[in-house]
């Protein structure tokens, strides 16, 4: 009866370890998509680490190969978000629908970017002659 008593409490701390990990890992995991509208609304503390989703302005782009600094600016149509990007531009930067900014908001207002992905919907569209 021992050996059946030690074999559940071994099998329930083993069921909990692996609670709290699955916990853990999709805690930590898991992002929120704020909008430009949220963000710009002052509710959320800045310095804290986020993601943002808007439309890129293309007029608003600027490259300093010394830095190398990437500067552009979301829009949801309303608002205005300023980003800042310390690598160069990823490819088919420019020809990007929506772009989603991975990053912290700082003090003086504008978005320090530590992850930029593009949703790109000329690369799902068919090109003339193809199938």
């Amino acid at each position: 009866m021992k050996t059946q008593n030690k074999l559940i409490m071994i099998s329930c701390a083993g069921m909990l370890l692996c609670t709290t990990l699955l916990f853990y890992v999709l805690q930590t995991t898991t992002t929120y998509y704020y909008t430009i509208d949220e963000v710009m609304a002052g509710g959320i503390k800045r310095q804290q680490e986020m993601r943002v989703k808007g439309h890129l302005d293309p007029t608003s782009i600027a490259f300093d190969p010394m830095g190398p600094t990437l500067t552009f600016t979301l829009t949801d149509g309303a608002n205005q978000l300023t980003a800042i990007y310390d690598r160069p531009a990823p490819e088919h930067f420019m020809h990007a629908d929506e772009v989603i900014i991975e990053g912290i908001l700082l003090p003086a207002g504008y978005f320090e970017v530590r992850k930029l992905m593009l949703q790109c919907a000329s690369r799902y569209e068919s090109q003339e002659g193809g199938t």
